[in-house]
């Protein structure tokens, strides 16, 4: 299977080309980025000038105490780790997801490794023993789809038998501890992803985190080199990751954020299946139906992402992220786009 470079939301400057609308008159939904960042607040001008040394600000250990982890490496951005872990196996056979962030299935093709690509869990259990190399992305950007610990634990145990890995990207995780393997990321053949990009609203600082044992992040880090990570990206994130008040906030305000889009949504395009992954909800339509809800939108100055069907289905996904809690303006202007949309496309041709 031959994947394509990848594209990726929040380009608004490519949907300014397209449809004709300035840049500053979007609303974008099209990331999955927490619509409320962390608060960036002052940061000290010294920070600016100091080397980014790894032990300073404390980023590390503050690190493994959000997570529960017992070892992980600051990285510039998951999407660092994702571009170098191909380069740290001899080719073999790996397996990625069909539907899912297409950096992964990009970056272990470019180094000439052999793609098998599985629908969903039912099917990744019948090829695991098949390949050396599996990638979860948990929960599933952008099917939302989730998988729980212990099936994830029991692949890992398939992949470790022939000195395989199992990567679980959970960039979208934080709102679903659950799920995660962060507490078990030292176990030979794991490596988990984080993202500081994605809850904490943090992605233009660029930083994320490989939990794995030593073995891999010594790796890791012989690729990277020092100071891969700027002080400020450092300085802001060990305070967003020790703001145990903000984080319980953020959560709430999140949930509620997607109880409020899901019910817009369900109200006005009622033939729409949809599932939820905390900062983004995932809507699933035949191709044709979902292109005209996409282009309806982006008329209106709102940007979602579209997946094309895969496979030879005929099922397309439509991914729309979240607005803020109480921003009230933008919440009136969606649903009055939905409202408009709903009425043009009940219109006869």
């Amino acid at each position: 299977m031959s994947f394509s470079p990848p594209l990726h939301g929040g380009d608004l400057t490519a949907a300014s080309q397209q449809f004709g609308i300035a840049i500053d008159e979007w609303l974008d939904l099209s990331t999955g980025i927490n619509p409320k960042a962390y608060p960036v607040g002052r940061i000290p001008e010294e920070i600016f000038h100091a080397l980014p040394y790894p032990k300073r600000f404390n980023l590390e250990a503050v690190a493994r105490n959000y997570y529960g982890c017992k070892n992980l490496l600051c990285v510039p951005g998951s999407q660092s780790a994702i571009e170098l872990l191909p380069e740290l196996r001899n080719r073999c056979r790996v397996a990625v997801p069909a539907v899912g962030y297409r950096e992964h299935a990009w970056q272990w093709q470019k180094q000439g490794h052999e793609l098998v690509s599985y629908a969903d869990s039912e099917e990744l259990d019948r090829v695991v023993d098949q390949v050396d190399v599996v990638v979860v992305i948990n929960p599933n950007n952008p099917t939302a789809e989730q998988y729980p610990r212990e099936q994830l634990l029991r692949w890992h145990q398939q992949l470790q038998s022939k000195a395989g890995w199992l990567i679980v990207d959970e960039a979208f995780a934080d709102l679903y501890p659950a799920i995660s393997l962060a507490d078990v990321s030292h176990l030979a053949g794991l490596i988990v992803l984080k993202s500081v990009g994605k809850f904490f609203g943090l992605a233009g600082i660029r930083l994320g985190f490989v939990l794995a044992n030593q073995a891999i992040t010594a790796q890791l880090y012989d690729q990277l080199g020092l100071w891969v990570v700027n002080g400020p990206g450092r300085y802001l994130a060990s305070t967003a990751l020790g703001d145990q008040q903000w984080q319980l906030a953020a959560k709430a305000s999140i949930v509620n954020s997607q109880k409020r889009m899901h019910r817009l949504i369900s109200n006005y395009w009622p033939n729409s299946e949809i599932t939820t992954a905390g900062l983004f909800l995932s809507l699933r339509f035949n191709d044709e139906v979902a292109q005209q809800y996409y282009q309806a939108l982006a008329s209106q100055g709102m940007l979602v992402r579209y997946w094309p069907p895969v496979d030879g289905s005929n099922c397309a996904l439509l991914r729309v992220g979240l607005i803020g809690e109480n921003d009230e303006a933008n919440w009136q202007r969606f649903e009055k786009a939905l409202a408009l949309i709903s009425q043009l496309l009940k219109k006869p041709s």
